[in-house]
């Protein structure tokens, strides 16, 4: 079952009892209320490349990326990535921010089984082995640079368990 929680909550209710965590910034949508306050480091208005995570009410789970401070895209601010999510179609009962800026790369398996980058990252790149990782190297487009990131959510079909 996945679920956006606290620190407290976890801490006081979840902690050993978890099989997999993923840490994030800031709630945006929380039981089905917008959750957005001032102090979200001017993100409700400042464009940049974000990652998010959605929950529904029906179980779905929804994957965010939306591309920035390029040529082809200005990027979103949380109000925006608020408004998107809302706008397809599930009742969101949780948004979480995960990670913005040059870390946004969404990496998709196609159906020859090589896996590509699917959107246009920003910021320098550093080098990356896409062999090793059993990537195919993106076409550059613009000034879109891939950059290894530190992090990660894998959504992997239960067959490749």
């Amino acid at each position: 079952k996945a679920f956006v929680s606290n620190a407290d909550e976890y801490y006081n209710t979840w902690q050993g009892r978890l099989f997999a965590a993923v840490g994030g910034g800031f709630r945006l949508i929380r039981d089905g209320k917008i959750y957005l306050y001032s102090d979200q480091q001017g993100g409700e208005y400042n464009h940049a490349p974000r990652t998010a995570v959605a929950f529904a009410e029906d179980g779905t789970v929804i994957l965010f990326c939306a591309d920035g401070r390029s040529k082809v895209s200005a990027g979103v601010s949380y109000g925006d990535m608020i408004e998107i999510v809302q706008g397809l179609g599930y009742r969101i009962t949780e948004l979480l921010n995960l990670d913005g800026g040059g870390s946004t790369t969404m990496v998709l398996r196609d159906t020859d089984g090589d896996h590509r980058v699917c959107n246009i990252p920003s910021g320098p790149a550093f080098p990356l082995n896409y062999q090793r990782y059993g990537m195919v190297r993106p076409e550059p487009c613009g000034d879109s640079q891939v950059r290894g990131v530190a992090d990660a959510v894998l959504v992997i079909p239960k067959q490749y368990n």
